[in-house]
């Protein structure tokens, strides 16, 4: 769990424990972009660097982008003018363009995703430079988790699962997941959402037997923020006071730390 200070001063490490167990490995920061290629933080003067490993330790990687992703061993930037999508060589500043204009890009664990601007079609990098495939028409909000993109329809009236390991699915390719939802947020601890008023979280019940047995369970209060990690889902409060850590487990919410400005959960 990673978190930036209230105003932007300073980058802070969770070790796991308690509120009381921030280490400041970083003079401070925008935004921060996590996964298994590492941490990254947007500075103050909106360049991309890249956290070391060690307290104080960091890398500049990228001038200023308007959207940052990481899925896989890879990050990925959208240009500022938002005209093309760039992957880091991981070495240096530099980058090669994979695509081209683009309105936000989520990355996870199923791949790198990207809304286009003349539709708002949802496209996936298919590993090459600009081999990119449409995978589902314009939503309100998307979503990774471990293994499913999940969209919310433009009128946020329902939730639908891409069917990404069904080949002989029918155009368009998904499938009913959820009921409406505001805002949507995923990670490798599940799928999560805020309800219509945007004041309540809640997590997607397992689900392996239809509709029928598909539902948002509520879980708390929505807060300012929220960041899913791998075994449980952190909220930033309204006022950022505080964050808040559920777990997936136990069901039960821990204060881990606060004030802050923004958070991501390595």
């Amino acid at each position: 769990m990673f978190a930036v200070g209230p105003g932007g001063d300073g980058v802070f490490r969770w070790d796991g424990t308690d509120a009381a167990g921030w280490t400041r490995i970083g003079d401070g920061a925008k935004r921060l972009h996590s996964g298994p290629a590492g941490l990254f933080a947007t500075g103050t003067d909106d360049r991309l660097y890249r956290y070391e490993g060690r307290p104080g330790r960091w890398t500049l990687i990228s001038e200023p982008g308007s959207d940052f992703a990481v899925s896989g061993a890879h990050v990925f930037r959208l240009a500022a003018d938002r005209q093309s999508v760039t992957v880091w060589d991981g070495h240096g500043t530099s980058w090669t363009t994979i695509g081209g204009p683009a309105v936000r890009l989520y990355g996870g664990e199923p791949g790198l995703f990207a809304t286009n601007p003349e539709a708002g079609w949802i496209f996936r990098y298919a590993g090459r430079p600009f081999a990119w495939d449409r995978v589902g028409t314009a939503g309100a909000s998307f979503a990774l988790t471990d293994r499913h993109l999940y969209g919310l329809t433009p009128e946020r009236a329902l939730v639908n699962r891409w069917l990404s390991d069904d080949p002989s699915a029918p155009w368009p390719p998904w499938t009913y997941a959820a009921g409406p939802a505001a805002e949507l947020y995923g990670g490798p601890a599940g799928l999560f959402s805020t309800d219509p008023s945007r004041a309540r979280l809640r997590v997607l019940t397992d689900s392996t037997n239809g509709r029928a047995d598909q539902s948002w369970q509520d879980i708390g209060p929505a807060g300012a923020e929220v960041a899913v990690g791998r075994e449980a889902v952190f909220v930033l409060t309204e006022d950022r006071s505080r964050i808040l850590r559920w777990s997936a487990d136990s069901g039960t919410w821990q204060h881990i730390g606060g004030p802050a400005q923004t958070l991501t959960a390595g």
